[in-house]
This record gives structure tokens, C-alpha cells and sequence, in this order.
């Protein structure tokens, strides 16, 4: 693997038929993504056991499943970016790997478009996930089941909410 890989200005396109599939599987920390477009992959991006990582301007159309994933990932930047059009939940933050934490990630302007009905556009699937903020991000619907973690919600014309419990349940704005 590589650490401080760069990768930019690229158009990714999955396979519909393979479910499996993810345009970008990033297991390398402190990497740097920025203005790529990924169209029709099972799952945009997946973001591994790392840490460090900035991901910025890029543009998701079309997933099956998901558009990123964060698997384990922590101290991670979300900036400027869109997502539209997926067939499942739009942005998964997860601890699903043995032993590992999702923490202390912070995404800004997300905008999610067009998730697919049933789906949500933020889905926490791990008690382990933990200290993600959201700053001026357009989000009309989170998961949490009964594994979301503490999160925070800014915006910077109105204030800051932070919840200083576990969330969960699911909600629709």
C-alpha cells in the first residue's frame, strides 16, 4: 500500500451487473481525492482502516448500494461534495472490521440528491462510529438503528448542535 496517495480529476465507472464492485477501495492513510466523478458502481468509494484521508469536490452518480463508505475510517475530510441518484443509502458510516473505529471524521457541503424511497442519505450501521460532524451539509435523512454514534450538526449562518448521547432511530426532514 501507499501512504499520501493522490488521485484526482478522474471519471470511474463501475459495472452495473457486478454488486460486488467498488469504483474506489481505499485502504491507505492519509490519501487525497479530489474532483473525480464515479458513475454506476456497486459502491462509489470505500474508505478502509484508515486514517487522515481528504476527499474533495468529487461527484457520485448512480450507485447501487452505497456512494462512500467509511469503514473504519477516522480524523477523515469530507469537503464539497455530491452525491446523486443512489439505489441505496448514500453515505454509510460503519465499524463493521473487528476492532476497529469510526472517529472523529468531519464532512462539509455534503449535498446527497435523489436517494433512492427506503433508502436514507447518512446510514450509521456500528455502535462504534463516533464524533462525525457535519458542517453545512444538505442531508434529508439519517439512520441509526440502535448503533449510531455522537455526532454534531453545524451550520454556519444558524449555530451548532451537538448531541452529547448516542443517536439513533432513523429521521426524515
Amino acid at each position: 500500500g501507499c501512504t499520501s496517495c493522490s488521485l484526482s480529476s478522474n471519471t470511474i465507472r463501475g459495472f452495473k451487473d457486478d454488486s460486488s464492485a467498488a469504483g474506489v477501495s481505499l485502504g491507505a492513510s492519509s490519501a487525497t481525492l479530489m474532483n473525480n466523478i464515479y458513475f454506476n458502481s456497486s459502491q462509489g468509494l470505500v474508505l478502509t482502516n484508515v486514517i487522515g484521508n481528504f476527499i474533495s469536490g468529487d461527484y457520485f452518480k448512480g450507485s447501487h448500494t452505497t456512494s462512500i463508505s467509511f469503514d473504519g475510517a477516522s480524523n477523515s475530510t469530507l469537503a464539497n461534495v455530491t452525491i446523486n441518484g443512489t439505489n441505496g443509502n448514500a453515505f454509510l458510516i460503519t465499524a463493521a472490521t473487528l476492532g476497529k473505529k469510526s472517529l472523529n471524521n468531519t464532512i462539509v457541503n455534503l449535498s446527497v440528491l435523489d436517494t433512492q424511497s427506503g433508502s436514507y442519505d447518512i446510514s450509521f450501521v456500528a455502535s462504534k462510529v463516533n464524533q462525525t460532524t457535519f458542517v453545512d451539509s444538505n442531508i434529508s435523512s439519517i439512520s441509526g438503528g440502535t448503533h449510531a454514534g455522537r455526532i454534531s450538526v453545524k451550520n454556519s449562518s444558524s449555530g451548532e448542535i451537538v448531541f452529547l448521547r448516542y443517536v439513533n432511530g432513523t429521521t426524515t426532514t
